[in-house]
């Protein structure tokens, strides 16, 4: 179960002169020690310390200029202003802003500054990746660039794939905005009992959402959600589901972000025993509206919990997209993915190879690297140098959409270390938690860094978990309901300073 204690409950921190400390709204005034056993009851977020952990998250994210941006917060709203070089940085840094507890709404001013393009050169490369796109490929859209600024114009099939031809846009260097005029049209028209359904559904099984206080309401094609959810990373998914076959709009403004949402106090059934029938039902409708997922046929086998994947698909994006969503779903504490990747025609080495390393230098994050590419029937092989794990990812991410890649092995190496923040690891759980250590601290500094990470992430209880350090070796204990809390407890760990982890967490709902 992914969610926060906040009625009744306790929260362990060591405040110390070189961490944040945290304004407590009751019972005093701030305070700064060095012992480990002080404890602070029913801590609210103050607007100040929600502005300082979001600068301490966008300074720790190797994807982000921080220094270029301001941050200011009024009663849980977050105003972002300052400049970046790219629009992926910008939605980054929202993102990043989204997963902050306490947060309940971001108004995003940054300008995006880039390095001039020229608007036909643009305007060819976007074209080419929408045509190339698994998700665009099929749909005409027309494109229209002027300094910088994208507009999309057209009809697709779904919310879903109008989303799609955003993101390849925003995933081009020398774009600076994207006006996305694209209509979608439905090829059925679908009882609203039938819609009102699938948005319940999957709301309810994907583990990542705390739902049980929300109520879905549909109505000439509009869903409407109603109701209280405890953190704005958890009303962007629920938004998102919303987005069923046969809906036109929907409205959350109705749908409050509250912290006391998330005691579990407030939850009913969903974490109850599942059935395996239950769980593949709830799998295959989460790959319904997964926009990535292009099929050729997909066959799912689901055994106490534990799922097989297997059958063909046409790319290797949809592969990994559907492993994703099996993970996401609750019930599930194993995915085996035996999934094919099976596209209509792969081109001869040398041209993937070409295509691959075009798809790297237009990428805003990972233009900078003089990467190598290696491609052997279907399979790309990379190599060079990184300054950060997450753009070590990014690379595999971006060669995998490549038409014609089949699988990817990474060799690349992060010649300075570093950790995902946690952010990334709420949208993809197939992250490599490592972290070279790079000031020496105190095992007292580590503890008070972890347990501070842990207070602010909306996606750990930090009273289920115990950290003991040795050394800058952290061990964690404690039992939680889920294998993604498992993981991003690690990831707090690493982002605390521990030089290593040992996780011995146990989760509730496995084997």
């Amino acid at each position: 179960m992914i969610r926060k204690k906040y009625i009744s409950t306790v929260v362990y921190a060591v405040i110390l002169p070189f961490t944040l400390i945290l304004s407590c709204t009751q019972g005093g005034e701030r305070q700064s020690t060095d012992r480990s056993d002080i404890i602070y009851a029913d801590w609210k977020p103050t607007d100040s310390a929600i502005t300082d952990v979001i600068n301490d998250h966008l300074a720790d994210h190797p994807d982000v200029s921080a220094h270029l941006i301001d941050v200011s917060t009024a009663d849980g709203i977050v105003t972002l202003s300052g400049s970046t070089d790219n629009i992926l940085a910008k939605d980054k840094a929202e993102e990043i802003v989204s997963v902050v507890k306490g947060v309940k709404g971001v108004i995003n001013l940054i300008k995006v500054k880039v390095d001039p393009v020229e608007d036909y050169e643009l305007e060819e490369k976007i074209n080419k990746a929408l045509y190339y796109g698994p998700v665009t490929r099929p749909r005409k859209i027309d494109v229209e660039v002027n300094d910088g600024n994208v507009t999309l114009e057209g009809v697709v099939n779904s919310w879903q794939q109008r989303k799609s031809a955003e993101d390849v846009v925003k995933s081009l260097k020398g774009v600076v905005t994207v006006d996305n005029n694209l209509r979608f049209k439905y090829d059925e028209d679908r009882d609203v009992n039938e819609m009102k359904a699938d948005i319940i559904g999957l709301i309810h099984d994907d583990v990542r959402i705390d739902g049980e206080l929300i109520e879905v309401q549909v109505f000439d094609h509009t869903a409407k959600l109603i109701g209280t959810i405890g953190s704005l990373a958890e009303k962007t998914l629920a938004v998102s589901h919303a987005w069923v076959t046969g809906i036109d709009s929907v409205s959350a403004e109705e749908l409050t972000i509250s912290e006391w949402a998330r005691n579990p106090e407030m939850r009913t059934d969903k974490y109850v025993d599942r059935s395996d029938e239950e769980i593949k039902e709830a799998i295959t409708r989460a790959f319904k509206y997964d926009y990535r997922i292009n099929e050729r046929r997909l066959d799912i086998n689901v055994e106490n919990g534990r799922v097989t994947l297997r059958g063909e698909v046409y790319d290797l994006v949809s592969k990994m997209a559907a492993g994703e969503d099996a993970r996401d779903i609750v019930g599930v504490w194993d995915v085996i993915n035996r999934i094919k990747v099976r596209p209509v025609e792969i081109p001869d080495n040398k041209a993937l190879a070409d295509n691959v390393r075009v798809a790297l230098n237009d990428y805003p994050f990972i233009e900078k690297y003089d990467l190598r590419v290696n491609v052997y029937n279907g399979k790309a092989y990379l190599y060079g140098n990184v300054s950060s794990r997450a753009d070590k990812n990014k690379a595999s991410e971006i060669t995998s959409k490549v038409p014609g890649i089949v699988d990817v092995q990474n060799n690349i190496e992060v010649i300075s270390g570093g950790v995902y923040p946690y952010t990334y690891g709420y949208y993809s759980p197939d992250i490599e938690i490592m972290k070279e250590p790079e000031i020496k601290k105190s095992d007292a500094r580590i503890k008070a860094a972890i347990q501070k990470e842990l207070w602010w992430s909306p996606f750990v209880n930090e009273d289920d978990i115990q950290i003991e350090v040795d050394k800058g070796a952290v061990t964690l204990s404690g039992r939680v309901d889920t294998e993604t809390e498992k993981k991003h407890a690690e990831i707090n760990a690493m982002e605390g300073g521990a030089f290593t982890v040992e996780n011995n967490i146990i989760v509730n709902y496995g084997p």
